[in-house]
């Protein structure tokens, strides 16, 4: 028998290929059927875990992702991730069965009003009444997941999932041609651009799609330099002289003394959250475009003038309206300064991120993933690591959720993309299970582990060795390792991180490397000299 299960699968794999994950439930669902057709299906241990992978896929595959889930605490435990994805603005589809008969409002066995859960979490909510319905609903929900930026949630009854197919699915849709901008805003953004003396593009997740060449080409052209948020990694190369690194909470001080000073800021793609605020204030004679498909972004946080359109239509046209000889090198900007942090022999996470800028390169590594703990966060900061061109980057959204980096990192290892996961003894700690579901899969994933004995964060506003932040007992992570015979490896000092890295980056499968981080270090740093923030650059 063909089950509805069965049939919407092939609904939506006739839409585009695409990953489904989630835990397995009492009886056959939705995740069974994927993987009976031959889809990437994987089954994991925990939803909170599986959420995250899906949102890790979803943005390594550039569509959205299939988790799959069933009502109560299933449902809940992966509400975590699905917050993760609404505020990162990933698109997922999300998947619900549910119960039905005379015990709902009776106390029904794992009941939980899952469409109640709107705001904050989804996009999009549509309670399946039929088979045709629900074919309609994935179709529209994988449209709408891209459209709107998020997760959108279709519930269907369990019961109907499981019957037999009685129609055929629909005819895949066309997706919607991206929306173009029209050409006043397209020239009033180009002479803004022209005109002003220190412009800049500030450049979000909304650009991750985006060939990089089009905000290359804009920069050289109006002598602008390109800051990215965290999200927005890889959509300006960082190998760049225009590079300026990392917005907001990530700011140099060069940085932050030539945003500071702008008469001009393009923001393409970003929703200018707290953390990409973070340390600095636009002049108050600069003036802002936003650009963005969803109209209530643009002017929400900072006076700024809207456009609302595709970032990719708009960068293009916008290269093409500011047609101009490339004024190589920056005239108003003198580049970023490279840390020159001292280790003394120990790895702390400043050298941790300098052996890893020094090693990612050339390397086999397609995406990296990682945490936003307080070690993890020097490899934000561009005085200590750039990303390497052609690198991709997967980031928390606002939510910070721990563990979602290193899941979201395995989500696109199970795309088939070659990772390296970063993330600190806290996280992994809260997830291990990621490990297993990496072995079970042979993923081609790196997992590092950055040990410095405790939550780093919450460790700078209490007394050293509280017992609420310092941990007595270690994660197990490389017992773990052991345990299922992965190649693992733990390091002490730079030469043997950089050894290690070297081994067991190029093995296509999983492995670990467990390195010792001494101290935790505040961030951000401190710049080296007040006057630094105001003689970076010049008006000659």
């Amino acid at each position: 028998m063909i089950t509805v299960w069965s049939r919407a699968v092939e609904a939506l794999e006739a839409i585009a290929p695409r990953c489904f994950f989630g835990v397995p439930g009492d009886t056959p669902g939705l995740l069974d059927s994927a993987l009976a057709a031959g889809a990437t299906a994987v089954g994991f241990r925990d939803q909170r875990a599986a959420a995250f992978a899906a949102a890790g896929a979803a943005r390594s595959m550039d569509t959205p992702s299939v988790l799959c889930t069933h009502s109560g605490p299933d449902l809940l435990n992966a509400l975590v991730g699905i917050s993760e994805a609404y505020s990162a603005r990933i698109p997922l589809l999300v998947v619900t069965a549910v119960g039905t008969g005379h015990e709902i409002g009776r106390g029904a066995f794992q009941y939980f009003p899952v469409e109640t859960l709107s705001a904050g979490l989804f996009r999009w909510t549509h309670r399946v009444l039929s088979e045709t319905d629900l074919y309609w609903a994935l179709q529209r929900g994988a449209t709408a997941a891209v459209a709107l930026g998020g997760p959108v949630h279709v519930i269907v009854p369990a019961e109907l999932g499981e019957a037999g197919a009685a129609v055929e699915p629909p005819a895949a849709v066309p997706a919607p041609a991206p929306s173009a901008p029209t050409p006043e805003s397209v020239r009033a953004a180009a002479d803004l651009l022209r005109r002003a003396a220190r412009p800049v593009l500030l450049l979000g997740g909304g650009c991750r799609s985006v060939d990089p060449v089009h905000a290359v080409a804009i920069a050289e052209s109006v002598d602008a330099i390109a800051l990215v948020t965290a999200s927005g990694r890889g959509t300006f190369p960082e190998s760049h002289h225009r590079f300026a690194g990392l917005v907001g909470l990530y700011l140099t001080p060069e940085a932050t003394s030539a945003l500071e000073s702008a008469d001009a800021i393009l923001v393409i793609g970003s929703q200018l959250e707290e953390t990409a605020r973070m340390g600095w204030h636009p002049s108050p004679n600069c003036r802002i475009i936003q650009v963005d498909t969803d109209p209530t972004i643009p002017g929400r946080v900072l006076p700024a003038e809207s456009i609302i359109c595709d970032a990719g239509v708009f960068l293009a046209a916008v290269r093409v309206a500011v047609d101009q000889p490339a004024s190589t090198p920056a005239r108003w900007w003198s580049g970023l300064t490279p840390c020159t942090h001292h280790n003394d022999g120990r790895i702390d996470a400043p050298t941790f991120w300098a052996v890893m800028r020094g090693v990612l390169p050339g390397s086999e590594i397609e995406v990296l993933a990682q945490e936003n703990g307080l070690a993890d966060l020097w490899g934000y900061h561009a005085s200590t690591f750039t990303l390497p061109d052609g690198m991709a980057s997967l980031t928390p959204g606002e939510q910070t959720a721990l563990g979602f980096g290193i899941g979201s990192g395995l989500g696109a290892a199970l795309c088939g993309r070659r990772v390296v996961a970063i993330g600190g003894d806290g996280a992994f700690g809260m997830n291990l299970s990621l490990l297993l579901t990496a072995v079970e899969r042979d993923a081609a994933i790196t997992f590092v582990v950055l040990r410095d004995g405790g939550f780093g964060w919450p460790s700078l506003s209490r007394p050293v060795g509280n017992q609420l932040v310092d941990f007595s007992v270690t994660a197990g992570v490389d017992a773990l390792a052991s345990a299922a015979d992965i190649p693992s490896l733990a390091v002490a000092t730079p030469e043997e991180l950089e050894a290690g890295l070297r081994k067991l980056l190029p093995i296509r499968g999983p492995s670990l490397l467990t390195v010792s981080i001494e101290g935790r270090l505040a961030f951000p740093p401190e710049p080296p000299d007040p006057v630094d923030r105001v003689t970076v650059y010049s008006d000659a």
